[in-house]
């Protein structure tokens, strides 16, 4: 798991993110007098934010960024009283180290709450204890990969809280870029999520997929995933399953906004949690209803069907004409759906699993194909997809895989390629021997391996380009097989 700029672990001799009690711990001497009236002082590994105001927290956001975006291999220190509680938030960002001054001022007197400061007896060891509670959480929140979703729990102030809108909603492009692929648990806990950079990307990642029928049908999601092992998903399709071919089938679901159902167990579509409850904010809504008209602005259907919830019907708005069922999705509502299909469904001919595929390539790779090169052999619990008559990639549950045709045309395009300077035997492709990783690679993506041009094999990136900048031991590439 990272945080902005920054994978979680060590570095310079530390284990970031970290507290300090004295500046002398990290800097042999003091600062030299002609630095101390300065905003920034640089060392050769680290970076101190002087002068900043607290209050100004847009500009405090700015700066730290600013710094960040100049030298990935350098450390910053935010020095100032910050409450715990705001700790994760400043982590978040991309401080690397705060100090414990905070609990020095409150001293025993004044016990930290999460609503706020009250008087009390022995309140240094409560307050030590409380630090040491966040810092423990904060470690293990970024080893399982929660650390976002522990984040937004302690957003209690309005310090934290304008922090983490502003990264949302003000430096998606630069947050999107240290993003990883790694397929891990997200857990949507409030309005907050809907702009989380993680659903924000996905979003637009499904954009270009092509239409697969003539007919769409629109359907809640389930807390089960993937949604066709739900009930209710599998209780539709044992009425439904004569019209599927005909049908585009879409889920809707906040915070990711649509699933098509050909990346239902992909992730995150197939990662996520949220809280059931049937109510939908206007926020949500407004997310919803901007991502469909995204999605379906050139997408065009004969007859739109539905089975939604109040809430999420608000996505009906956008289409002209529509039919079916507001409610749960249950056998009953299916039922009843079934009868609108066998007197309006349009039946025409569509290679819906070829654009199924079509759609997983260019989610996973970014690229387009026309379908009439496409050939697929049903081995089961996996498919093989050709291309021109080469081997392609190999379509499972988990995702495609590459083969041949596949990895020839992402070397060609210098995309999700990783250039190593000798020949491996192992597994695991370690740091040392990467020699340049192409700009699209995030953590945990399916990548191609080259060695002098020549194709070796595709394995899963355990780092991005600007991880190889400054971090020079540990795996790179994982999962390696040769092709």
């Amino acid at each position: 798991m990272r945080y902005i700029l920054r994978k979680y672990g060590e570095f310079n001799g530390l284990k970031v993110p970290t507290i300090i009690r004295a500046l002398k711990d990290l800097i042999p001497n003091e600062i030299p007098l002609e630095y101390r009236n300065k905003d920034i002082f640089e060392t050769d590994i680290l970076i101190v934010i002087q002068n900043y105001n607290r209050y100004n927290i847009r500009e405090l956001v700015s700066t730290v960024l600013k710094l960040r975006r100049k030298d990935l291999g350098k450390l910053i220190y935010l020095p100032g009283p910050f409450n715990p509680y705001d700790f994760p938030v400043l982590f978040y960002l991309g401080i690397d180290i705060l100090d414990a001054s905070f609990l020095d001022i409150m001293g025993e007197e004044s016990c930290i709450y999460p609503t706020g400061i009250n008087n009390g007896v022995n309140c240094r060891e409560w307050n030590n204890r409380l630090l040491d509670r966040i810092m423990n959480e904060i470690e293990i929140s970024l080893k399982t990969f929660n650390f976002r979703e522990l984040v937004e729990f302690y957003s209690h102030s309005s310090f934290s809280q304008e922090i983490l809108r502003l990264l949302d909603m003000e430096y998606y492009d630069e947050i999107k870029e240290f993003l990883d692929h790694e397929p891990k648990n997200l857990k949507s806990s409030g309005l907050e999520s809907i702009f989380r950079a993680e659903f924000r990307e996905y979003r637009e990642r499904i954009m270009n997929f092509k239409q697969k029928a003539n007919n769409l049908l629109l359907i809640p999601c389930s807390a089960v995933k993937p949604y066709s092992m739900s009930k209710s998903h599998r209780v539709l399709h044992s009425y439904i399953g004569k019209y599927l071919k005909y049908i585009d089938e879409v889920i809707v679901t906040s915070p990711l906004g649509l699933v098509p159902r050909e990346i239902e167990s992909f992730y995150p579509a197939a990662f996520y949690d949220i809280p059931v409850t049937g109510y939908w904010f206007e926020e949500e809504k407004k997310m919803l209803i901007e991502t469909a008209k995204n999605y379906f602005k050139d997408k065009k259907y004969d007859r739109v069907f539905y089975i939604l919830p109040e809430g999420e019907d608000a996505i009906l708005n956008i289409f002209d004409e529509k039919m079916g069922i507001r409610g749960k999705l249950n056998a009953e509502n299916s039922e009843k759906l079934v009868q609108i299909l066998e007197r309006e469904i349009v039946k025409k001919s569509f290679d819906k699993r070829k654009i199924e595929i079509l759609n997983i390539l260019n989610y996973y790779y970014e690229i387009v194909l026309d379908n009439e090169d496409i050939k697929i052999v049903d081995q089961g619990n996996r498919e093989l997809v050709y291309v021109n008559g080469i081997e392609f990639a190999k379509i499972t549950r988990n995702g495609p895989y590459p083969m041949k045709g596949l990895a020839q045309y992402l070397a060609s395009n210098r995309r999700k390629v990783i250039e190593i300077k000798e020949s491996v035997k192992s597994s695991n492709i370690f740091i040392p021997v990467v020699a340049e990783i192409s700009d699209d690679i995030r953590p945990g993506d399916p990548v191609i391996i080259l060695n002098n041009g020549k194709i070796e094999g595709y394995g899963f990136a355990a780092i991005s380009k600007n991880d190889l900048n400054y971090i020079k031991k540990g795996i790179a590439v994982r999962d390696f097989k040769r092709l």
